[in-house]
Protein backbone atom coordinates (compact mmCIF):
# COMPACT_ATOMS: atom_id res chain seq x y z
CA UNK A 1 0.00 0.00 0.00
CA UNK A 2 1.53 3.18 -1.09
CA UNK A 3 0.98 6.42 0.79
CA UNK A 4 0.97 10.43 -0.13
CA UNK A 5 1.70 12.84 2.20
CA UNK A 6 0.47 15.96 0.47
CA UNK A 7 0.49 19.93 1.09
CA UNK A 8 3.82 19.80 2.61
CA UNK A 9 5.45 23.60 2.53
CA UNK A 10 8.15 24.44 5.57
CA UNK A 11 11.97 23.11 4.82
CA UNK A 12 12.15 21.54 7.84
CA UNK A 13 8.92 19.75 8.81
CA UNK A 14 9.57 18.16 5.13
CA UNK A 15 12.95 17.09 5.71
CA UNK A 16 11.56 15.75 9.34
CA UNK A 17 8.76 14.31 7.36
CA UNK A 18 10.71 12.85 4.37
CA UNK A 19 12.18 10.79 7.34
CA UNK A 20 9.75 8.26 7.34
CA UNK A 21 9.72 7.52 4.04
CA UNK A 22 6.44 8.10 2.35
CA UNK A 23 6.01 6.83 -0.85
CA UNK A 24 4.99 10.61 -2.56
CA UNK A 25 4.99 13.80 -1.05
CA UNK A 26 2.82 16.56 -2.52
CA UNK A 27 3.66 19.79 -2.82
CA UNK A 28 0.46 22.34 -4.17
CA UNK A 29 1.25 24.69 -6.51
CA UNK A 30 -1.90 26.88 -6.73
CA UNK A 31 -1.91 30.55 -5.32
CA UNK A 32 -5.26 30.46 -3.27
CA UNK A 33 -4.37 27.36 -1.39
CA UNK A 34 -2.91 28.37 2.61
CA UNK A 35 -0.48 25.29 1.68
CA UNK A 36 0.70 26.79 -1.65
CA UNK A 37 4.23 25.86 -1.61
CA UNK A 38 5.51 28.18 -4.71
CA UNK A 39 7.86 29.84 -2.69
CA UNK A 40 9.76 26.19 -1.32
CA UNK A 41 13.68 26.06 -2.29
CA UNK A 42 13.97 23.28 -4.86
CA UNK A 43 16.70 21.95 -2.98
CA UNK A 44 14.65 20.45 -0.62
CA UNK A 45 12.05 18.81 -2.99
CA UNK A 46 15.84 17.91 -5.10
CA UNK A 47 17.27 16.14 -1.45
CA UNK A 48 13.85 14.48 -0.95
CA UNK A 49 14.85 10.05 -0.15
CA UNK A 50 14.95 8.06 -3.67
CA UNK A 51 12.20 6.04 -2.25
CA UNK A 52 10.03 9.08 -1.92
CA UNK A 53 8.59 10.77 -5.00
CA UNK A 54 7.59 14.25 -5.39
CA UNK A 55 4.52 15.33 -6.75
CA UNK A 56 3.18 18.49 -8.60
CA UNK A 57 -0.17 19.59 -7.58
CA UNK A 58 -2.05 21.85 -9.88
CA UNK A 59 -5.07 23.36 -10.22
CA UNK A 60 -6.33 24.45 -13.56
CA UNK A 61 -3.17 25.47 -14.65
CA UNK A 62 -1.90 26.53 -17.93
CA UNK A 63 0.20 23.39 -19.28
CA UNK A 64 3.08 25.96 -20.08
CA UNK A 65 3.63 26.63 -16.75
CA UNK A 66 2.76 23.73 -14.95
CA UNK A 67 5.68 22.70 -17.12
CA UNK A 68 7.89 25.16 -16.10
CA UNK A 69 7.35 24.83 -12.43
CA UNK A 70 7.43 21.07 -12.59
CA UNK A 71 10.91 21.49 -14.70
CA UNK A 72 12.23 24.15 -12.07
CA UNK A 73 11.54 21.76 -9.35
CA UNK A 74 12.68 18.64 -11.16
CA UNK A 75 9.30 17.15 -10.46
CA UNK A 76 8.21 14.13 -12.86
CA UNK A 77 5.21 13.38 -11.26
CA UNK A 78 2.11 15.84 -11.45
CA UNK A 79 -1.73 15.85 -9.92
CA UNK A 80 -4.21 17.81 -11.66
CA UNK A 81 -6.97 18.06 -9.15
CA UNK A 82 -8.98 20.52 -11.47
CA UNK A 83 -10.93 20.58 -14.60
CA UNK A 84 -8.50 19.82 -16.65
CA UNK A 85 -9.68 17.46 -20.22
CA UNK A 86 -8.44 14.54 -21.37
CA UNK A 87 -6.42 16.14 -23.69
CA UNK A 88 -4.33 18.41 -21.75
CA UNK A 89 -3.99 15.07 -19.70
CA UNK A 90 -2.54 13.15 -22.41
CA UNK A 91 -0.38 16.27 -23.75
CA UNK A 92 1.48 16.12 -20.48
CA UNK A 93 1.55 12.66 -20.53
CA UNK A 94 3.09 13.03 -23.80
CA UNK A 95 5.85 15.30 -22.40
CA UNK A 96 7.08 12.80 -20.36
CA UNK A 97 5.10 12.89 -17.04
CA UNK A 98 3.71 10.63 -14.76
CA UNK A 99 0.18 12.40 -14.46
CA UNK A 100 -2.37 11.22 -11.51
CA UNK A 101 -5.82 13.31 -12.26
CA UNK A 102 -8.13 13.99 -9.17
CA UNK A 103 -11.95 13.37 -9.59
CA UNK A 104 -14.07 14.74 -6.69
CA UNK A 105 -17.38 12.60 -5.62
CA UNK A 106 -20.74 12.99 -3.70
CA UNK A 107 -22.27 10.13 -1.37
CA UNK A 108 -25.33 10.88 -3.28
CA UNK A 109 -23.74 10.37 -6.81
CA UNK A 110 -26.15 7.89 -8.72
CA UNK A 111 -24.00 7.72 -12.09
CA UNK A 112 -21.19 4.61 -12.44
CA UNK A 113 -17.73 5.82 -11.94
CA UNK A 114 -16.62 4.38 -15.02
CA UNK A 115 -18.61 6.60 -17.05
CA UNK A 116 -16.80 9.47 -15.02
CA UNK A 117 -13.18 8.76 -15.43
CA UNK A 118 -13.27 6.52 -19.22
CA UNK A 119 -12.57 9.72 -20.99
CA UNK A 120 -9.31 9.78 -19.02
CA UNK A 121 -8.18 5.97 -19.06
CA UNK A 122 -6.04 6.23 -21.57
CA UNK A 123 -4.61 10.15 -20.81
CA UNK A 124 -3.30 9.21 -17.35
CA UNK A 125 -1.13 6.54 -15.39
CA UNK A 126 -3.61 7.18 -11.66
CA UNK A 127 -6.57 8.41 -10.34
CA UNK A 128 -6.93 9.94 -7.45
CA UNK A 129 -10.63 9.72 -5.46
CA UNK A 130 -11.26 12.64 -3.28
CA UNK A 131 -14.36 14.17 -1.03
CA UNK A 132 -16.59 16.58 -3.51
CA UNK A 133 -17.10 19.96 -1.63
CA UNK A 134 -16.34 23.80 -2.22
CA UNK A 135 -12.71 24.01 -2.34
CA UNK A 136 -11.33 23.34 -5.48
CA UNK A 137 -8.67 21.29 -3.86
CA UNK A 138 -9.35 18.89 -1.04
CA UNK A 139 -12.03 19.86 1.66
CA UNK A 140 -10.61 16.93 4.53
CA UNK A 141 -14.28 14.74 4.46
CA UNK A 142 -14.55 11.33 3.71
CA UNK A 143 -16.58 10.20 1.35
CA UNK A 144 -18.49 7.22 0.94
CA UNK A 145 -15.83 4.53 -0.18
CA UNK A 146 -18.63 1.78 -1.27
CA UNK A 147 -18.90 4.11 -4.61
CA UNK A 148 -15.89 3.00 -5.93
CA UNK A 149 -17.46 -0.41 -5.86
CA UNK A 150 -18.19 -0.02 -9.09
CA UNK A 151 -15.26 1.46 -10.59
CA UNK A 152 -14.10 -1.66 -12.73
CA UNK A 153 -11.07 0.10 -15.24
CA UNK A 154 -7.46 -1.04 -14.91
CA UNK A 155 -6.39 2.51 -14.09
CA UNK A 156 -5.11 2.29 -10.60
CA UNK A 157 -6.18 4.85 -7.89
CA UNK A 158 -5.36 6.63 -4.93
CA UNK A 159 -8.24 7.45 -2.15
CA UNK A 160 -8.46 10.98 -0.75
CA UNK A 161 -10.36 13.04 1.90
CA UNK A 162 -10.76 13.19 5.58
CA UNK A 163 -8.04 10.46 6.43
CA UNK A 164 -7.49 11.04 9.75
CA UNK A 165 -4.47 9.25 12.39
CA UNK A 166 -7.57 7.55 13.64
CA UNK A 167 -8.49 5.34 10.24
CA UNK A 168 -5.32 3.16 10.36
CA UNK A 169 -7.59 0.00 11.00
CA UNK A 170 -10.07 1.41 8.50
CA UNK A 171 -7.07 1.75 5.82
CA UNK A 172 -5.55 -1.96 6.59
CA UNK A 173 -8.72 -3.20 6.57
CA UNK A 174 -11.40 -1.21 4.20
CA UNK A 175 -9.49 -0.45 1.05
CA UNK A 176 -11.29 -1.30 -2.16
CA UNK A 177 -9.26 -4.21 -3.65
CA UNK A 178 -7.78 -2.02 -6.90
CA UNK A 179 -6.72 0.53 -4.67
CA UNK A 180 -2.81 1.60 -4.27
CA UNK A 181 -2.61 3.29 -1.67
CA UNK A 182 -3.77 6.73 0.38
CA UNK A 183 -3.57 10.10 0.15
CA UNK A 184 -3.59 12.19 3.77
CA UNK A 185 -3.22 15.89 4.54
CA UNK A 186 -5.43 18.29 6.79
CA UNK A 187 -6.08 15.74 9.96
CA UNK A 188 -2.35 15.59 10.10
CA UNK A 189 -1.42 18.76 10.48
CA UNK A 190 -0.13 21.32 13.31
CA UNK A 191 -1.62 24.09 10.87
CA UNK A 192 -2.05 24.37 7.13
CA UNK A 193 0.94 23.11 5.36
CA UNK A 194 2.86 21.90 8.77
CA UNK A 195 2.47 18.24 9.70
CA UNK A 196 2.45 16.52 13.06
CA UNK A 197 5.63 14.38 12.47
CA UNK A 198 4.47 12.45 15.83
CA UNK A 199 0.66 11.63 14.21
CA UNK A 200 2.55 10.73 11.47
CA UNK A 201 4.86 8.17 12.84
CA UNK A 202 2.25 6.51 14.60
CA UNK A 203 0.09 6.56 12.17
CA UNK A 204 2.61 4.93 9.47
CA UNK A 205 3.39 2.40 12.46
CA UNK A 206 0.15 1.03 12.76
CA UNK A 207 -0.59 0.80 8.86
CA UNK A 208 3.23 -1.30 8.54
CA UNK A 209 2.32 -3.60 11.40
CA UNK A 210 -0.13 -5.15 9.65
CA UNK A 211 1.97 -5.81 6.50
Amino acid sequence: MKVKVCGMREGNNVREVATLLPDFMGFIFYAPSPRNAIGIKKEIIKNLPEATIPIGVFVNSDKDEIRKIADFFNIQTLQLHGEETPQECKDLKNFGYTVIKAFKLRDNCNCRLDEIVSPYKDCVDLFLFDTDGKSPGGNGKKFNWEILSSYTLNVPYLISGGISPEDADLVVNGLPNNCIGIDINSKFEIEPGLKDTKKLSDFFSKLYSHT
